[in-house]
């Protein structure tokens, strides 16, 4: 009986900046990628699944919609689970309302 080689997937960290998050990925073969992203509660807020060919990539997912916290990515390749967390850190942009209440404090 021979024994089979499994091809070996490396996920790298979740780097995320101004709410956009990138994932470097090395696969060497063909590879189904899942991402859930949740906040601390377990609500989810981000979800997307795609399809990659064997070789280096840098995943990009745009995280505008989320408000600032911490998450956690669930990533899923082939089989495998993979978590991520971050944090969103608040805006540096308090807006109308917030400089409002600057004023006051």
């Amino acid at each position: 009986m021979g024994s089979s080689i499994i091809p070996e997937r490396t996920v790298g960290n979740l780097v995320v900046k101004n709410k956009v998050g990138e994932l470097f990925l090395d696969c060497s073969s063909p590879l189904r990628f899942s991402i859930i992203v949740q906040d601390e509660v377990g609500k989810k807020h981000f979800e997307e699944t795609t399809q990659h060919p064997a070789g280096q990539h840098t995943l990009t997912f745009h995280f505008e919609d989320l408000p600032s916290g911490t998450y956690n990515a669930w990533i899923e390749a082939e089989g495998k689970t993979y978590l991520r967390p971050f944090t969103i850190p608040p805006s540096d942009n308090p807006g109308f309302l917030g400089r409002v209440v600057q004023l006051f404090s």
